[in-house]
């Protein structure tokens, strides 16, 4: 077991001596979450950066590839969550995956200016817990299927 869920262990079962730490725990990870929020809203300019060099360097034509394969990869991504996500969400939760878009679309803009999903975590886990869901339910599974999303990606791509 890790020293760091040994700590987190003894936190729990000290009971109120605990306290004050796991709320101060809890306060720094806020403000680790708006540093990353802020670093992460700058990424879309560093990425028109690199972009504005490569078309300058080697001309427009040198981006016809990757355009396509970005333009399959959108394709292919939007068809998957409308069709099997949707359907699933209408199957066994009885939730329209439009409105569950809609409420999450500053997540998603993010993810799209950004090409990566870590810039929307801490929205993502904020309005889930708005929506109900508990803290430590929202703590457990957002960032476990980040790590699963970012195993995934990394499989794709290679």
């Amino acid at each position: 077991m890790r020293a760091t869920a040994q700590v987190g262990i003894a936190l729990k079962m000290v009971g109120r001596a605990g306290e004050p730490i796991i709320a101060s725990v809890n306060r720094l990870t806020e403000v680790v979450f708006k540093v990353l929020s802020f670093v992460m809203k700058a990424a879309p300019l560093a990425a028109f950066g690199a972009m504005a060099f490569a078309i300058g360097k080697f001309g427009l034509s040198t981006l016809t590839s990757l355009g396509s394969l970005i333009l399959l990869f959108y394709v292919t991504s939007i068809l998957f969550v409308v069709v099997v996500l949707g359907t699933v969400l209408a199957a066994y939760v009885k939730l329209n995956i439009f409105q569950l878009l809609r409420y999450f679309k500053e997540e998603l803009l993010l993810v799209l200016g950004t090409s990566t999903a870590e810039p929307a975590l801490p929205g993502l886990m904020r309005k889930l817990q708005f929506m109900g869901v508990d803290r430590p339910t929202v703590g457990l599974v957002v960032p476990t299927g980040y790590g699963f999303n970012l195993d995934g990606a990394a499989i794709y791509l290679s």
